[in-house]
């Protein structure tokens, strides 16, 4: 019989391995680059051996959630497949995350890509929040518990925030299954919080709109919630030799430093001032920049680009924030569940490691959610990989007999999009 694979198939990047490990094998980008320096395509992980990061060109198969660009999918899976996994696909049973609400036509290009390509023996759909909430649960369940909580672990009850790449996802789940009507959806993740801040350092200090991946380190780096926003906002607009928020990020330059850094706090005080940008020059901008003034320096963005999360309304995004979306969720559910939901919400995804996240979130909550519940947030244990974990519960065999999708019914009955009687996103003439 053959191995049992399982992937949670991110915007940002792939988790995959196989059942019977403890972690995944390996967190994979999820993407195709190409490389200006060298002119070389890099697939997933062959990322992390550019020396050169700055200007790449980046394609990824992902786009609001959704997979769109099926060849690219391709390149990255079968990259994973054969240098990552090393194994043949052929037989195997596949544990997949499936993004919610996803239309019949996408469903049915996976099922052709997965059971008529690489010839999966089953394949089991599931949501991230589903996993996600399984996961946590049988860690709840191997310890103690009390009150409200120890009822939602045992009902399988509770909100998820899923918090990700290209999206966050207000989740309501009970008895292990999504109430899908009473899901909340936020057109803001992780990638629209890194192009706000390549915005707001390229309206600032240096140019940066086509460095995403040194942007996107800079934002893991130095970005955290403000639990008073106007409290920051008064430091940061201090002089920066007493500044206590101001950081400098080193910019990499191909020579000396090929990842960039974050300067230590005190280095950055005692030296501010001292350095300044040089003026260009009046045919233009200068060809050469002393590498001693490749600095980034942040205030204020290092706290206003994950309050985007909690004030969409503040980068124009006219939609509920995150601790809005939740209280919505939950009273769009029945309210016999409410107080279940309420004591039982987990956070996952990259946004909830920014330091200050979850007491943020508890705060923003507790005003609105009514005295008479107990409230209980959470992030998951390892929060990106979390959906992951729980998808090797799902790999179990009477999982698996239960609920995947077999190869033979595939060839019996063809795809989800052809019982829904709509054209798959494969289809040649599709869009034409």
């Amino acid at each position: 019989m053959g191995k049992t694979i399982v992937i949670d198939n991110g915007g940002c990047s792939i988790k995959v391995g196989l059942v019977g490990q403890e972690k995944p094998a390996r967190v994979v980008p999820n993407c195709i680059v190409k490389s200006g320096a060298d002119k070389k395509g890099y697939i997933g992980d062959q990322v992390d051996s550019i020396k050169d990061i700055s200007s790449l060109t980046v394609r990824r198969p992902i786009e609001k959630g959704y997979i769109i660009n099926w060849d690219a999918q391709r390149e990255v899976w079968n990259h994973v497949f054969k240098n990552v996994l090393k194994v043949d696909t052929e037989g195997c049973d596949l544990v997949i995350t499936e993004p919610l609400f996803t239309l019949p036509s996408i469903q049915g290009a996976l099922d052709e890509v997965l059971f008529g390509e690489y010839r999966f023996r089953r394949v089991r759909y599931a949501s991230a929040p589903e996993l996600v909430l399984s996961y946590q649960a049988s860690r709840d369940l191997s310890s103690p518990q009390t009150g409200i909580l120890k009822e939602a672990v045992r009902a399988m009850c509770g909100v998820v925030l899923d918090a990700g790449f290209s999206f966050t996802h207000a989740v309501p789940i009970f008895d292990g299954a999504t109430l899908d009507a009473s899901v909340r959806r936020i057109n803001l993740g992780g990638k629209a919080l890194t192009n706000l801040m390549k915005e707001l350092v390229s309206f600032r200090a240096w140019n940066m709109m086509d460095e995403y991946f040194i942007i996107e380190d800079v934002k893991e780096k130095t970005c955290y919630c403000a639990q008073d926003i106007r409290v920051e906002l008064k430091e940061a607009h201090k002089p920066p030799a007493v500044n206590m928020i101001r950081r400098e990020y080193v910019l990499p330059d191909g020579v000396k430093h090929l990842r960039g850094y974050v300067k230590d706090a005190e280095e950055t005080r005692s030296t501010a001032g001292k350095r300044k940008r040089p003026a260009a020059p009046a045919g233009g901008a200068s060809d050469t920049i002393s590498l001693e003034d490749q600095v980034l320096p942040l205030t204020n963005e290092r706290f206003m680009v994950p309050e985007a999360l909690f004030q969409p309304a503040d980068i124009g995004v006219n939609q509920a924030g995150i601790a809005e979306a939740i209280v919505q969720a939950v009273s769009s559910a029945n309210p016999e569940l409410h107080e279940l939901l309420y004591g039982n919400v987990l956070v996952c995804g990259g946004c909830a490691c920014f330091p200050g996240f979850l007491e943020r979130l508890y705060n923003d909550l507790r005003s609105l959610v009514p005295d008479e519940y107990e409230l209980n947030v959470r992030v998951v244990e390892d929060p990106v990989c979390a959906a992951w974990h729980g998808g090797v519960l799902a790999a179990s065999k009477s999982e698996m007999d239960r609920c995947a999708a077999t190869r033979k019914n595939y060839l019996h009955e063809g795809s989800r999009a052809q019982t829904a009687g709509v054209p798959s996103a494969l289809a040649p003439d599709r869009g034409r």
